[in-house]
Formats: structure tokens, sequence, C-alpha cells
């Protein structure tokens, strides 16, 4: 009887196909769904570029739109990067322990959506029974029926704006100055430089990649914003490219999809270009990697730059929620604040009301699912983008995943309405519609989070697992997947929490029976039931809260902590 001898490492090499074959299914289709929308978007004012300019021309005070687009961004990064990069440096001269509490201040708006926190400035500054104007009105200095202060102007929209991108500048500037060495400034200061020259001279050529990269993002957002515009000026006649976009698509007897596309092609095109001079103005990053000899200084603590950064958290989180509380808590809304009739009345109400609580069921259950496609497809994505197989493929893989960050949400959302909605896959109205968005916008921040613990972790581990005779899949689930649970967990929580938020894509998705949170609260202003509104606005930032702070308490740690 002959027996075949199986050469040693073969059948292990054939359990592996299957991981390898898989991946790169995954990662064909991550590309795909990525392209699609953008590809979709762009192919539509292309395929009939004059009709659609005259189109567009004929749009009602398209001129002032698109200056307002303009000047929403100017203001709004000027100021974004302004304070921004001022709060990073003041909380790379606080003591550690003050730098912590200066970093959770400085994201503190984060735990507030921007739709709700917007609904609560409103609550504080309708001229006519805004809180605070009332409270202002009641001093000497003003007096009247209304105002002073009206907030749905373009100014206040710039400010609100700002409260919302200050932190994105932040986490680039702080990151970087903790990798720049005290002994750089001692040096130049010893060499007859002032301290505020040292700052200027040294700290801030240092750190001048990340002040690059934190201006084209803001200037990104700034560009694409549309919660605060859409909220505070369309029905005042301030409008901005992506509101007019959600007018062509949403106030229009019949939707003009091409006209919205048309719309979108600038906001696109600003997007690749800023790429272009981001990565022009950055050049070499090494030549900004500077390593000092010797013992590594220490910065003397200036701890009374917290004051201002303790000043700009209550200001961006807490008169917006208390509006909120007093709303909810109240009968209705109006000028007194009557303490003696607050009651749970509102909360009660939305739980009563099937509409307002599937929108919230819908969001967790649509973010939970989300979130275990994302994870799935940012492993396998990070995985492949530091593989040292890496091919132009991975080169093309990485430009993709990180193209929602550089296109606005409600562009991306047409994008993804065209193709998957309404073209070939007709998903109008499944919850399926807004998984596929949430993935594609979001899988950036998971990718990014994943990537990291994979490169602190090494190669070693599987290496080691694989010679003791585990295959691919086994190596993936015995070892690698439990030490990347703080990544998966940090990851998993931030896009739970940025999901469950959502609201630009969101409000071309949604139809009247298919709502999530962001967009059934929208709706709920819309109708004037404001105490709704303000209920349904702290259930959203009660998500946020227990998603940031357990992000927070998860984020910071070792990727192979074991505790």
């Amino acid at each position: 009887m002959l027996t075949r001898v199986i050469p040693s490492g073969h059948g292990r090499s054939l359990r592996s196909r299957a991981p390898h074959y898989a991946s790169r299914l995954i990662l064909l289709v991550i590309v795909g769904a990525a392209f699609a929308p953008v590809i979709r978007v762009m192919y539509e004012p292309l395929a009939d570029f004059g009709g659609q300019l005259q189109k567009a021309a004929a749009i009602p005070a398209i001129g002032q739109t698109l200056l307002n687009t303009l000047m929403l961004a100017a203001g709004s990064v000027i100021l974004a990067m302004t304070i921004g990069t001022f709060f990073g440096w003041a909380a790379a001269q606080l003591s550690p322990r003050m730098a912590k509490m200066a970093s959770i201040l400085t994201t503190s708006s984060l735990f507030v959506p921007p739709i709700a926190g917007v609904i609560g400035w409103i609550f504080l500054f309708t001229p006519r029974i805004g809180y605070l104007n009332v409270l202002l009105r009641s001093t000497p200095f003003f007096g009247g029926n209304s105002g002073p202060v009206d907030i749905r102007t373009l100014t206040g929209i710039v400010l609100i704006d700002t409260i919302y991108l200050i932190p994105f500048v932040f986490l680039y500037v702080s990151t970087a100055l903790r990798a720049v060495d005290p002994a750089l400034e001692h040096a130049a200061m010893v060499c007859g430089s002032s301290w505020i020259g040292a700052q200027f001279r040294i700290v801030l050529r240092i750190i001048r990649p990340a002040i690059i990269y934190g201006a084209v993002i803001v200037t990104l957002l700034g560009l694409g914003q549309f919660t605060v515009p859409l909220i505070l000026g369309s029905n005042h006649g301030l409008n901005v490219i992506t509101t007019e976009i959600f007018n062509q698509m949403e106030v229009r007897a019949v939707p003009q999809e091409a006209t919205a596309a048309f719309l979108s092609l600038p906001l696109v095109l600003a997007g690749f270009l800023l790429i272009y001079l981001q990565r022009r103005g950055v050049g070499d990053v090494r030549r900004y990697g500077i390593t000092s000899k010797g013992v590594s200084g220490r910065r003397q603590a200036r701890n009374y730059l917290l004051v201002p950064i303790v000043l700009y958290a209550f200001i961006a989180v807490v008169p917006a929620v208390v509006a909120l509380f007093i709303v909810a808590l109240s009968p209705f809304w109006s000028a007194t604040i009557d303490v003696g009739q607050f009651s749970l009345r509102a909360f009660q109400q939305i739980w009563d009301n099937p509409t307002i609580l599937r929108s919230i069921v819908n969001s967790v259950q649509i973010s939970i699912i989300g979130v275990v496609v994302g994870l799935v497809g940012s492993f396998v994505v990070a995985r492949y983008i530091i593989s040292p197989a890496r091919t132009r493929f991975g080169t093309l893989i990485d430009y993709t995943i990180n193209m929602p960050m550089t296109i606005p949400h409600i562009v991306l959302g047409l994008g993804i309405f065209l193709v998957f909605a309404v073209g070939p896959f007709r998903l109008y109205g499944s919850s399926w519609l807004y998984v596929i968005a949430y993935v594609i916008l979001y899988l950036p921040h998971g990718v990014r989070m994943v990537q990291s613990g994979l490169v602190q972790m090494g190669t070693t581990h599987e290496a080691a697992a694989r010679v003791c005779g585990a295959g691919q899949f086994q190596a993936l689930r015995t070892v690698l997947v439990p030490m990347l649970r703080r990544s998966f967990a940090s990851s998993g929580l931030l896009m739970f929490v940025l999901m469950s938020r959502e609201f630009s894509a969101s409000a071309l998705l949604r139809t009247p029976s298919n709502q999530v949170m962001s967009t059934r609260l929208f709706d709920s202003y819309n109708n004037g039931t404001f105490t709704d509104t303000a209920a349904i606005a702290l259930v959203m930032i009660g998500v946020s809260f227990v998603g940031v702070s357990l992000i927070t308490l998860l984020g910071g740690r070792a990727v192979n902590d074991p505790h």
C-alpha cells in the first residue's frame, strides 16, 4: 500500500489561503464602496457641465451662497487655528496632571453632538425669548423686547462652528508638542533668546507639520459645515453650498440630484487641492525631526495657562446643555423659567412616542452593526497598510480610506444615495443604507487607531505563533485580536459615538418611516415641539457622554497592558 507524504507546513499554507483571499475580498469591497459615491457625484455634473452650470447659475442668490461659504470657512479657520494652537501650546506648559485635565476640557465639546448643541444655543440667544437675551435685557445696559444678541447670523454661525472645530486643532498641536524636547528651548534661552522668542523660533517651527495638518482639516470641515448653517441660517436666508445641496434634494418638489451633484463639485475639488497643498507645504517630514543630545529638559510649569482652557470648556458645554435641560423639564419653551412646573413629562412623551423611540433604537442598532463591520474592515485595512509586502494597491487603499476625511459628509451622503439608494442596489428606506454610509464615513478613524496598535505590538508575537504551528486564522484569533483589545475597544467606541450622532449624510438618506436620532431631532425642531426636541437632544448627549468617557478610560493605555 502506497502512502503520500505531505511536506511539513503544506497543510498550514493551505489553511492560510482562505483568510488571505477573504481579506483581499474585503479590501476590494471597501475600495469599491468608497470610490463609487465620489465617482458618481463627479460624473453627474461632468456629463452635462454646461446645462448644470446654467441651472446652478439660476439658483436664487447663488453668488451670496458661495460668498457665505468662503466667509464661514475663513472665519472659523482663523479663529479655530488661533485658539486651538494656543490651547495646545498652553497644555504643553502645564504640569502633567494639569495637562491631562486641559486635554479633557479642550475636547469636552465632543461630548455634545453639534445638532444638539446648536439647538441649545438657539434656546439661549433667540432674540425675543432666548434665556440669555432675556437676562441681558434685565440689566441696565439693554432694553426693549428683543435682542440684544441674534445668533442666527453669519457671525453667530462662525462662532458656534469655531467651538466645535477647536478640539481638532488642539489634538494635532498638543500631540506634536509632546514630542518636542524642552532642552531645545533651554538651549535657545542660554544663547540669549527670551522664553517667548524660543517659542516662536524653535517650538512653532518644529510643529509646523501639525499646524499645517490642523489647518487643512479645519478648512475642509469649515467648507463642508452643514449642521450649524442649516439650523441657524437656512430659515433666515443664510445659505452655504452644503445647505443648498440639501435644499435641492429635500426642499424642492422634485429632487434635483444632478444640480445637487454639480454644487458639490467645488467642495470635492477643494478637498483634493487642499490635500495636495498640504503635502507640498510639509514636504519631507524627516526634516522636522530633531533629537537633542544629553539629558532631556523639563519645562517650568505655568499652570495659570489652564484658566482660558477652563473658560472655553465652560462656554462650549455648560450654557447649551443647561438650556436644553430647562426646556426639557418645562411644559413649553417661553421666556419665563418656572422651576415649580419642572417635570419629566417630555422624557415620558418621547418614551411613549413610537416614532421617536424607534429612531433612538435605530441609531443604537445601526451604530452597533456599523461598529462591527467597521472593526473588521479597520483590522483588515490596517494590517495590509503596514504589511512589509505592501504594493501600489496598498497605497491606493491608504488614499481611498482617507478620502472621506477630505470630502464633506453631505457630499458623500449624496453619492451614497445615488449609488446605493436609487442605483442598482435599491436600498432606499433600508437601514443597511445607513450602515454603508457610516462605515464609509468613519472607517478612517478605526483604521488609524487599529494601525497604531499594530505598530506598537510589532510582528514577533504573530511570528512566534506561526512557528509553533498555528495557522494564519488561529494566530489572528488567539494572539493578535486579544492583544489589540484596547485598540479595538477605543476604535469601536469612537466609531459608535460618531455614528450615533451623524447627521449630515443621514439627512439625505432618511425616509419618513426610517429615521435615526439626529434626523428625528431635526424634524422635531422644525415642527416646533421644543420640549421633545430638548429631551431627544439630551438623550443624544447622554449616549455621546458615555461613549467618550469610555474612550477616555480605555484610549490612553498601552496596547499590551493586561490590566
